[in-house]
């Protein structure tokens, strides 16, 4: 499951965008960072409004209750969608737009993650490229997050297979 042991786990300090995340949140890290491998995406996408990349994590799974119980621990938000198929379960989805507040959350992800790893360090690298709000995003900075979207798309594609 990575490079982090259990014992330097219990020993970080790690925030999520509500404060410091208790022991049993630092316990159960793992457990999220293996359900973002495995039934995570983490996606980059254009904001319509001012034509600005953005970056969205999420675990879409069809028990509500784990959904529920990440969006408890770690924040973020849920969504619930309904299908038409009578043969088809509803879906759950937690999902983050990344911000600064997440950026501990993120860094003490990334150690854990097998095959999400690479683009969950574009994720942190976004995060840091983030202004204060009301500051103007240079061009240089506008740039770079261009080519973290353009990088996680090629990295989702399965096209880049390092």
């Amino acid at each position: 499951m990575g490079n982090a042991s259990q014992a330097e786990l219990s020993s970080l300090t790690i925030r999520n965008r509500y404060g410091i995340l208790s022991s049993m949140q630092r316990h159960n890290i793992g457990y999220l960072a293996g359900l973002i491998d495995g039934e995570g995406c983490i996606s980059a996408y254009y904001d319509k409004n001012n034509a600005s990349p953005r970056i969205r994590v999420s675990v879409v799974n069809t028990d509500k209750k784990m959904i529920d119980w990440i969006k408890k621990y770690y924040g973020g938000y849920t969504h619930h969608r309904r299908f038409r198929q009578d043969n088809w379960k509803d879906c759950y989805a937690w999902i983050i737009n990344p911000s600064r507040k997440d950026k501990s959350l993120i860094e003490s992800l990334i150690p854990l993650l097998i095959t999400k790893k690479r683009q969950m360090k574009l994720v942190l690298e976004y995060i840091v490229s983030l202004n204060n709000h009301g500051e103007k995003t240079s061009k240089k900075v506008k740039r770079r997050r261009v080519e973290i979207y353009q990088r996680l798309k090629v990295l989702n594609s399965g096209s880049d297979n390092d």
